[in-house]
């Protein structure tokens, strides 16, 4: 049998009290660490290397998104899988958490078995998704790749050459830095390129630039 190890971050309570025996008492499931906060469970995933972090984002405090990265890039060993316990979706929330790297969500509401697939999902590679979370995720990918249906031609003539340079790189995903180096530009140039490409061609980010490129034959 697979042995899970899990790590359990948020304050002590009541919830916590019963999250804790939900999780102990499954088959192959070994809870190896504890933290009341971030702080403390950085330090948990290098002490104990679990292969799953279930946070309570009710009670760990705040500022706790802000430490999801510091776990990939801890030096200690492989970062573990992220677990969050919900109670609402915030949207701007949400799309930080995922681009952090949080691997999962569950309301804290839900059922027991929802619970102990989460971490079985996250232990073996996968993510899991509750439908309310999967739903506004889907939502806002659908938003972010919609770019607005305005004759291509008139969009690409308001670009310089330099721009569209720009615009070619950042359709391949590469960052300011890296545009910066290939086009011997300083990184704030590049920045300025980028904004005012949003501004001409009227999207919102890089994922939208990236779409107008690869619509419109502008990748390099």
């Amino acid at each position: 049998m697979v042995n899970r190890r899990l790590a359990l971050v948020g304050a002590s309570s009541i919830f916590q009290d019963g999250l804790r025996a939900v999780l102990d008492a499954v088959d192959g499931f070994s809870i190896v660490g504890e933290a009341q906060d971030m702080t403390e469970a950085l330090h948990a995933v290098g002490r104990c290397h679990p292969d799953v972090l279930v946070i309570d984002t009710e009670s760990v405090g705040t500022g706790w998104l802000a430490r999801i990265p510091d776990l990939h890039g801890h030096p200690d060993g492989q970062a573990p899988r992220v677990l969050l316990l919900i109670v609402k979706v915030d949207d701007n929330q949400l799309m930080r958490a995922a681009a952090a790297g949080v691997d999962g969500w569950v309301f804290k509401d839900e059922e027991t078995a929802d619970l102990i697939a989460a971490v079985r999902a996250l232990s073996s590679g996968y993510a899991w998704l509750s439908p309310q979370v999967a739903r506004q995720l889907l939502d806002h990918w659908r938003d972010t790749l919609a770019v607005p249906a305005k004759p291509p031609s008139e969009e690409v003539d308001r670009l310089s050459s330099r721009e569209l340079s720009v615009l070619g790189l950042v359709a391949h995903g590469w960052s300011n830095a890296e545009i910066a180096q290939e086009l011997v530009l300083g990184e704030a140039t590049v920045k300025t390129h980028v904004s005012r490409i949003l501004t001409k061609l009227d999207l919102r980010n890089r994922v939208q630039l990236a779409a107008f490129a690869h619509r419109n034959g502008l990748t390099v």
